[in-house]
């Protein structure tokens, strides 16, 4: 269960764990479907098994679940104005997650769509990408991640149905992002389909 519900740059997200003793902030961004009502449960609970998995009893991560208007259903996800019009939004969110947090380090997960939303000069440390149909951009050249010392990883299950949305060229919403040329460091999952967390 998250342990508050926190209102950063004006926006109230749940945060499972305590943000002022952590050493890593993690902000979790999910995909198609995921502001619908009938999945917010589900959500919560992945997310929640989620936190519970990376800190394994130390206590010194904690998980924000951020919220935006996410596409209804996978045929609007195809359209990329959902991850524009909640782009700068979460850049606030993020240089106040910064400004209110200054010695965490932060990252981010992009879950599919919630992947796309990635505005350049995000003051992030790591960026993750899981199961992305693009990430807007050809190359993590392109991202300006706002950190001393920024990384990128992407991942994508073999048996991920993204993958029919890109090529290492182009794609529904930019080239593959586990792509050599794209720049990420590419992490191996397995062989499961589109759900990682």
């Amino acid at each position: 269960k998250p342990q508050a519900i926190q209102v950063i740059n004006g926006k109230a997200a749940l945060i499972f764990g305590d943000p002022t003793q952590a050493k890593t902030i993690v902000t979790v961004v999910q995909g198609v479907t995921s502001s619908n009502p009938d999945t917010i449960v589900t959500n919560v609970a992945n997310v929640s098994d989620f936190y519970e998995d990376l800190n394994r009893g130390k206590g010194d991560v904690a998980v924000v679940m951020y919220d935006y208007a996410a596409p209804k259903g996978v045929p609007s996800g195809i359209h990329p104005g959902y991850a524009h019009k909640a782009a700068n939004d979460y850049q606030s969110y993020k240089k106040a997650l910064r400004a209110k947090y200054p010695d965490a380090q932060l990252m981010d997960v992009g879950h599919s769509y919630g992947s796309v939303q990635r505005p350049g000069g995000l003051e992030t440390d790591v960026l993750i990408d899981a199961g992305s149909p693009g990430m807007n951009t050809r190359s993590t050249r392109n991202l300006h991640l706002n950190s001393s010392n920024p990384e990128v990883i992407s991942s994508l299950n073999d048996a991920d149905p993204a993958r029919m949305l890109h090529t290492p060229d182009l794609g529904v919403h930019g080239p593959d992002p586990t792509d050599k040329l794209f720049g990420a460091t590419e992490v191996w999952t397995g062989i499961g389909g589109h759900d990682y967390l």
